[in-house]
């Protein structure tokens, strides 16, 4: 199915999870941004549901317009000039970061989960790693993997997890969201995956404040007393 998306201007940068979907067309009109494509499958769907302020519609081959739900066209779509999304992105946002993005324009928040699950990682410190470590016995040690980044964060995993202050999350499908809360709208963690373009065994890190982390599966390190201190020496924390 031929489709085509309108937009307000304050939603376009809604549209970098969408890049990743090769042809897809952007122009803009009337005041408004246009998307459009020759095929709509569910993970493209289910992110297009997602952009604050869109309103979808079906193209015919003449180019009128019906909007979903309805069987009256209205009005045709706009003549362009068209320019491929991901090129619109380059220019337009250059400064897109692969480390981390946002989910805030994707209007996903985090929600007091009604579900009780057992938190699977703990977020804490290097330091506060290091230093627990230093006196915590080596079969507890060998039970934990960790990830950490450059401003000194520290993911462990292994049950049980260690006791030290810090941030507990619980993991579905992959994807992690703080102990106690939710994502919404309730998308399927499949689909979410999808939309977050997920590799296998890779884990993004729902935060609070509309950021999301991914963690590569070459990113975990078997928890040892020397390979937490060289990881502290590496990054100087």
């Amino acid at each position: 199915m031929s489709w085509a998306l309108r937009l307000p201007p304050d939603s376009v940068r809604a549209l970098g999870a969408i890049r990743r979907f090769l042809a897809v067309g952007i122009c803009e009109a009337n005041g408004h941004f246009w998307l459009r494509g020759q095929s709509l499958d569910e993970p493209l769907a289910a992110l297009l549901r997602l952009v604050p302020g869109g309103e979808l519609f079906r193209v015919g081959a003449d180019g009128q317009l019906t909007a979903s739900g309805e069987l009256v066209p209205r009005g045709h779509l706009p003549a362009g000039p068209w320019q491929l999304l991901d090129e619109w992105l380059q220019v337009s946002f250059p400064t897109a970061s692969d480390a981390r993005a946002s989910i805030a324009p994707l209007a996903l928040q985090l929600i007091p989960s009604g579900e009780i699950r057992e938190p699977a990682m703990l977020e804490t410190t290097l330091s506060q790693l290091a230093e627990y470590l230093a006196t915590t016995s080596q079969w507890r040690i060998s039970r934990w993997s960790f990830a950490a980044d450059r401003a000194g964060r520290a993911i462990i995993r292994g049950l049980p997890l260690p006791a030290l202050p810090g941030v507990y999350w619980t993991l579905h499908d992959g994807i992690a969201t703080p102990a106690g809360s939710d994502w919404s709208p309730a998308i399927e963690p499949k689909v979410l995956r999808q939309t977050l373009g997920l590799a296998e065994n890779e884990i993004a890190l729902l935060h609070p404040d509309g950021i999301w982390d991914r963690i590569l599966p070459e990113d975990w390190t078997r928890a040892s007393r020397s390979a937490v201190r060289n990881t502290c020496e590496a990054l100087r924390v």
